[in-house]
């Protein structure tokens, strides 16, 4: 919370049960990319999100949600099939 920007990292949050998980960013200071993924990584919705928006609805039947910075928007497309390498760093 109260980080400037993403850079070139983003984050995944592994959810606790398929669903829709909705999101906020009140108290984000940049547009971000988020997206949701359903169990196989497949992406299911993504969104362009404005600072200190109150509410974004997911996408129903979600396993993940990837937080990326706002550049990578126009390169990840609903349908697409999402990797990541983990990493220790929290």
């Amino acid at each position: 919370m109260f980080r400037k920007t993403l850079q070139d990292e983003g984050w995944v949050f592994v959810l606790p049960k398929r669903g829709r998980w909705d999101v906020t960013n009140v108290f984000v200071f940049q547009t971000i990319t988020v997206l949701w993924l359903d169990h196989e990584r497949t992406v299911l919705k993504k969104r362009l999100v404005a600072p200190f928006t109150p509410h974004v609805f997911g996408a129903k039947q979600s396993s993940f949600l990837i937080e990326l910075p706002a550049c990578a928007y126009e390169s990840v497309s609903v349908g697409d099939v999402i990797s990541w390498k983990e990493s220790k760093r929290i």
